[in-house]
């Protein structure tokens, strides 16, 4: 991997998820990863897994900036602001998983969020990445909701 801005803040991003189990890197001018926040997925849902042998290889890099180009593209399109989009990079034991999610500083920006994708049934705080905090245990209901489409498939790298 050539070592230039873009590799920088990935396997900073990566190395936080692997540390502290979670990160989310977002569309900002500056791209910096956030270890704090919350996190919500989007209807627009994609995602990629690998392994902790592969965290940092190139073909993980390839992804996550694919999956960081089409973050920003998808807050265009819906006319938003990009520096809510972005990637989060989630470890569970052995396996990373990149998700396209929005990044909120405020759980109540999160909860309002998540509940106006209308696909999300909670919200992770990126502190305590183990633990959901669900949407019906703060009196909200998801609007509206996916057409009935399949999930597209998780991608493996």
């Amino acid at each position: 991997m050539n070592n230039n801005r873009q590799t920088r803040i990935f396997a900073d991003a990566m190395g936080r998820a692997v540390a502290f189990g979670a990160s989310a890197t977002t569309c900002d001018v500056f791209n910096l990863p956030q270890s704090s926040g919350y996190i919500h997925g989007v209807s627009d849902h994609k995602e990629a897994q690998t392994t902790m042998d592969l965290a940092f290889a190139m073909d993980t890099f390839e992804v996550w900036r694919t999956m960081m180009h089409e973050a920003e593209t998808l807050a265009h399109e819906r006319g938003h602001d990009p520096c809510s989009y972005g990637v989060a990079i989630l470890r569970t034991g052995n396996v990373i998983t990149l998700l396209r999610v929005r990044h909120h500083n405020f759980m109540g920006l999160a909860l309002d969020g998540a509940e106006n994708e209308g696909t999300e049934s909670s919200i992770w705080e990126l502190e305590n990445p183990d633990e959901f905090i669900y949407l019906h245990d703060h009196g909200r209901v998801p609007k509206g909701g996916t057409d009935g489409a399949e999930e597209p498939p998780v991608r493996v790298i």
